[in-house]
């Protein structure tokens, strides 16, 4: 099991350090059995946010389990985030009608060669993507994935 934490990158208008409660993906509805968490650090520069963000995962805990970012490996995974989605004018950063957090993707490494951050995962090459048409863009030198809802 592994605790994963979904971040608000940057925002117009969020919530500071907002959380929703731990929600697990059993194995015995066909998940992973890890736990997964939506939680809000608040606006500012993206860059900055999501270092704080990665930060903020590695040093918490649910119930003895690390965290990091979440790594969305399969479209299974994504359509069960999609159910868990928090949802507009709860705890989610908005921008433009769109809701979207952080995931642990990055290319900072090398540009346009993405890679998992941490977990178990970590350094390996993306094996499932879900890019809208057009991304990844690197619009202003974007060196991490957000997903958008």
């Amino acid at each position: 099991m592994k605790r994963i934490l979904l971040t608000a990158a940057a925002s117009l208008a969020m919530i500071s350090s907002a959380a929703a409660a731990p929600f697990q993906w059993s194995a015995g509805s066909g998940g992973n059995d890890h736990w997964y968490e939506f939680v809000v650090l608040g606006s500012g520069d993206p860059s900055l946010m999501a270092t704080q963000a990665e930060a903020l995962a590695g040093s918490s805990s649910f119930m003895g389990l690390g965290g990091y970012l979440a790594t969305i490996t399969s479209a299974a995974e994504q359509t069960f985030l999609n159910s868990h989605w928090p949802g507009a004018g709860s705890v989610t950063g908005q921008f433009l009608d769109y809701s979207f957090f952080l995931i642990g993707a990055t290319d900072r490494n090398t540009e346009g060669s993405f890679e998992w951050l941490d977990g178990p995962e970590g350094g390996n090459p993306l094996a499932y993507t879900n890019w809208k048409p057009g991304e990844p863009n690197n619009e202003g030198g974007e060196d991490y994935v957000v997903a958008w809802w």
